[in-house]
């Protein structure tokens, strides 16, 4: 085993319950079995002293009994035999502790201070029939004084008085304490080392079952189970609460892995769903769009006829109705874009002023039909502003239209204020009022619902999509700010929102810009694709009024049979550009850029223009992307092509 893992394995082993306990053990049972011990050990010298007292009572009994003569308490040496000890001195004292013998001489003063030992500290001295005995330092040795009395032939009573030696004594203390501290230590360790090797026997195997389990759940491993837990302890309790928790993870995990897949299964459902509505809008964009090219083509080419009034109402009747049916499918397009995300801003330079005055000129028709006035209050000093213009200009368009479609009598105002500037940041407040029917309050978030008008009756009054108000506010969200109404039934409506932008100055070209359409003949070979014939009828009288010369192909394949790429550059006929439908028979656009952009050198390169009725968003970028030059959506207003086609020529 390594070093760091036989490391890890002792921390762990330090750290188990089982080290824990037999440490528990030890601690008690040396502190009980030390003080048994001690008190084993003091007792044990306490028979130590009684046995060396009671040899030392045996001659002075015997003198008692006239066994013995007293003559033998002047024999040291028989003494020292007769009690099992050396005996240092034997003195004889009267009642009057008058020293009647002493075997050493001069002892007399110490035996008055032992006296007065005696009197002083009757706590140190122990006594037996009337024998007392007192441990004491004489000259540096450890002694032991028998004192006790006797009666002499002559019947006088006096005091025989022993200083024995206590060495001997104490070197039995120390070896009975020695043996004591050896079993007792014995006796701890056995007893250690058989309730740790019960404790581990017990505890660990029980225990590491416990522990594997829970470091298998902490992996995620829900398969294993405590085993052997029918005991009724409190471990057996621990491994049945542990298989109930895992038991119970488990379920929870089958349950949380049956919901992620009901979850990924209504998540594919949902992405499906968005792909094919999604599809299905922009086939239908395509599909209605395609007509609808012919439709408004055929009316713009129409109205530069001689017509009678009566025609020219016709033909701006039927410009009208085309145009109200483009704005919703344009709102549906940008609804389902927001819905998904795909709805991007094209941040850029807007001249709100300008923009004012272009909504003043688009609404003045309906307003003067209506008999309505259209008041515009914008702050001088505003200028241009960052932020981006199309989104802006379709909720001004929206909330105007709004104001006019329900107000019969007085004015629709738009107003722009100038709410806090802060370097060239500031924040502006639009709004829209109007002198309308006006909305009651408890619709007004009703009306920012999807496909919902405030009267959603078969008997109502104004029609629409319901579309304007939801659009304009994920819009006005999609710019930071929120769009907000404020009415009352009969008082009109105004709605409102405010936007963080930055400032920027215009440039003279911008501020010089008259908006005119160049009506100078464009003098272009173009190159039509497209499938469609009342398209192609569109494109061809839109592009000779404009002094263009065409050449009309139904696909991509006749393209390369007009081109005729493989001969020389002089050999092959001229064209200023291509206006490249998408959607063809037998080879689409996007395949027929790929190979002409493959096939031309970058001097011969001929600007290639999408002209489609695709129109969802991020189709004019990947176009782009795949060598186009620039892009127009169908319907296609014929100031729109001018504009593509000089900037490409």
């Amino acid at each position: 085993m390594s070093g760091p893992s036989l490391q890890k394995e002792n921390n762990r082993f330090f750290q188990s319950l089982a080290f824990k306990l037999s440490l528990s053990i030890f601690l008690i049972t040396s502190t009980l079995l030390s003080g048994l011990g001690i008190y084993y050990i003091q007792r044990f010298s306490e028979i130590i002293d009684f046995q060396l007292m009671s040899s030392a009572h045996i001659p002075i009994r015997l003198i008692r009994a006239h066994d013995l003569p007293i003559e033998v308490m002047r024999d040291k040496q028989a003494l020292s035999k007769f009690i099992g000890t050396k005996v240092l001195s034997s003195i004889l004292t009267t009642e009057d502790h008058i020293v009647a013998y002493s075997s050493e001489p001069g002892l007399e003063g110490q035996w008055t201070e032992i006296h007065a030992e005696y009197v002083s500290h009757p706590d140190l001295v122990t006594r037996k029939s009337g024998v007392t005995a007192l441990h004491k330092q004489v000259d540096g040795k450890d002694c032991v004084l028998i004192s006790g009395p006797i009666v002499n032939d002559e019947g006088q009573l006096l005091y025989w008085h022993l200083m024995m030696d206590a060495k001997r004594n104490r070197a039995d203390k120390e070896w009975v304490a020695r043996i004591f501290l050896a079993g007792f230590t014995i006796s701890i360790v056995l007893v250690t080392v058989l309730c740790a090797g019960l404790s581990h026997w017990m505890l660990r195997p029980r225990l590491k079952r416990i522990s594997d389990c829970l470091q298998a759940v902490e992996e995620g491993d829900l398969s294993l189970r405590v085993k052997q837990v029918r005991s009724t302890d409190e471990l057996g309790e621990l491994g049945r609460g542990v298989n109930d928790m895992v038991e119970k993870l488990s379920r929870q995990r089958r349950e949380e892995e049956r919901l992620n897949e009901e979850l990924k299964a209504s998540r594919d459902d949902a992405e499906r769903a968005s792909r094919t509505k999604s599809e299905f809008l922009a086939n239908m964009s395509h599909e209605i769009r395609t007509p609808m090219n012919g439709v408004l083509g055929m009316a713009q080419l129409m109205k530069d006829t001689q017509l009678s009034g009566e025609q020219r109402d016709y033909v701006e009747t039927i410009s009208s109705s085309a145009d109200n049916l483009l704005k919703i499918i344009n709102n549906i397009l940008d609804l389902s874009r927001i819905e998904m995300g795909k709805y991007h801003l094209n941040i850029e330079t807007v001249d709100v002023r300008k923009l004012l005055d272009e909504l003043h000129t688009f609404f003045t028709p309906l307003l003067r039909e209506k008999g309505l006035e259209l008041q515009i209050e914008c702050p001088e000093q505003l200028g241009a502003i960052r932020t981006d213009e199309g989104s802006l200009r379709q909720v001004l368009i929206n909330l105007l239209a709004n104001g006019v479609k329900f107000t019969q009598v007085g004015h629709v105002k738009i107003k722009v204020e100038i709410l806090k500037v802060h370097g060239s940041e500031c924040s502006l407040r639009f709004s829209v009022s109007d002198t309308g029917i006006g909305i009651p309050a408890e619709s007004h978030e009703r009306i920012f619902q999807e496909f919902t008008q405030v009267d959603s009756s078969h008997t109502r009054e104004f029609g629409g999509t319901g579309l304007g108000l939801s659009i304009s506010r994920k819009i006005v969200e999609q710019l930071g700010g929120r769009l907000i109404v404020c009415s009352e039934p009969g008082k009109g409506a105004e709605f409102s929102f405010t936007l963080t932008v930055n400032r920027e100055e215009l440039s003279d070209a911008e501020t010089n810009e008259t908006g005119a359409a160049d009506r100078d003949n464009l003098d272009l070979d173009v190159l039509v694709a497209e499938d469609n014939k009342l398209n192609q009828r569109v494109l061809v009288e839109m592009l000779q009024k404009m002094g263009c010369r065409t050449v009309v192909v139904e696909n991509g394949q006749e393209i390369f049979k007009v081109l005729k790429l493989t001969l020389p550059q002089e050999e092959r006929p001229h064209f200023d550009i291509i206006l490249m439908d998408i959607q063809m028979p037998v080879l689409d656009g996007l395949k027929a850029t790929a190979m002409i952009r493959a096939m031309e050198s970058e001097t011969e390169r001929i600007p290639i223009m999408a002209v489609t009725a695709h129109a969802m968003k991020g189709d004019r970028e990947k176009f782009l992307e795949a060598g186009m030059d620039d892009y127009l959506s169908k319907p296609i207003r014929r100031e729109d092509l001018r504009a593509a086609l000089k900037l490409l020529s």
